[in-house]
């Protein structure tokens, strides 16, 4: 799959992006909390890291998720966050969406 011309995706893998400025816990194999449905099969997890004024795209494949203390957010894992590079681009502009912080692909 193309994301905003830049090939991340293998067809037929599916995917959440998510945007943050902290960057909190990747060093641990886990992002922040996110407000995200459980229910839904995705394959990678896509970080849009904006830090030092540059964004950074961190990919990893999805292992599963786990609870925070908020019933309703939830720690994404992965044990081979990366870096894959960098974008000009907002993250309106990357993830094609809105501010919502989340999205799934496709």
């Amino acid at each position: 799959m193309i994301i905003n011309d830049r090939a991340i995706l293998l067809p037929g893998q599916n995917a959440i992006a998510v945007f943050t400025k902290t960057g909190k816990n990747l060093d641990k194999g886990k992002t922040g909390i996110w407000k995200i449905d459980p229910t839904k099969n995705v394959n990678k997890i896509i970080i849009y890291h904006r830090h030092n004024h540059i964004n950074e795209i961190i990919v990893g494949d999805f292992k599963t998720i786990s609870n925070s203390n908020d019933p309703k957010r939830f720690y994404l894992h992965s044990d081979n966050f990366r870096s894959v590079g960098f974008t000009t681009k907002n993250w309106k502009e990357f993830a094609l969406t809105g501010s919502n912080p989340v999205k799934y692909y496709p």
